[in-house]
């Protein structure tokens, strides 16, 4: 039941952090030589005559191994007060979930938290964390919750911040 609720409140906020990802630009039509650069947010069709270019795709991390998600669960779970722990992943967005005991508190959580967050870059392809935890090429969100999944402490990092914002 309660692997069912984490999976379900990742799905979530995997879901809300890809509505706030920027849309694709709009395609104009080709407007012909000389013509001005397209408004912001817009591109221009290739010229008729000029075959279409292959798409170029961005760069995607390929997903985190299920050994390196193993590896990192097993790991945060040695700590006393973890109960269980959860990684989902959607490109290049990773969701963390642990489960505490009730006598954990909100600064340990955090450090759980933390932990935790290293521990995924340490056995992923992300960058290797040091005093802090760094960039990346993954934005990790992080929840701790209690076995009655009361929220402890929230936290987010992005693939360009150093540090978690709790």
């Amino acid at each position: 039941m309660k692997r069912i609720l984490l999976v379900i409140l990742i799905s979530s906020v995997l879901l809300l952090v890809s509505a706030c990802a920027e849309p694709e630009p709009k395609v104009l039509p080709y407007p012909g030589e000389g013509a001005p650069p397209p408004p912001a947010g817009y591109t221009y069709a290739p010229a008729p005559s000029e075959p279409s270019p292959e798409p170029t795709p961005a760069p995607t991390p390929s997903p985190t191994p299920t050994t390196a998600n193993d590896m990192a669960i097993s790991t945060i779970k040695q700590y006393e007060e973890v109960r269980d722990a959860a990684i989902e992943q959607e490109g290049n967005d990773v969701s963390l979930v642990i489960i505490v005991d009730y006598s954990t508190s909100p600064d340990k959580a955090m450090q759980l938290g933390d932990n935790f967050v290293r521990l995924v870059k340490t056995f992923s392809e992300d960058e290797n964390p040091g005093k802090e935890i760094g960039t990346g090429i993954y934005n990790y969100l992080i929840g701790v919750y209690y076995p009655n999944e009361e929220l402890v402490v929230m936290g987010a990092k992005v693939s360009f911040s150093p540090h978690i914002t709790w």
